[in-house]
């Protein structure tokens, strides 16, 4: 059976009373921040799926901020990874001067 994104999207909604899995405000209209949207637990970019427990549905404002975050937290890990091996490069640098004295 073909995976239905609105289908779940809705029962979701019913098993959370109508919440928000992040904020936990109730759901309002379409087209407004409040608006329910699928959303994964864990990102399919990073490894997530489909299944039941990996979906939640969160209001369309707190879906969107989450990914913002989770995209200024992949630059800032990326960030600290090319600083330690700028560090690691020094440090091999140094090694190797020493030993050439």
């Amino acid at each position: 059976m073909a995976f239905d994104p609105a289908k779940e999207r809705d029962e979701l909604i019913k098993l959370q009373h109508g919440l928000c899995c992040w904020c936990g405000e109730p759901f309002t209209a379409t087209g407004t921040p409040r608006e329910a949207t699928l959303e994964h637990v864990k990102p399919k970019m990073h490894g997530g799926t489909n299944a039941r427990a990996n979906l939640a549905a969160a209001c369309k404002q707190c879906n969107q901020d989450r990914g913002n975050r989770m995209n200024e937290a992949k630059q800032q890990a990326a960030k600290r990874k090319k600083a330690a091996r700028a560090r690691l490069t020094s440090a091999q640098r140094r090694a190797t001067a020493r030993k050439r004295r």
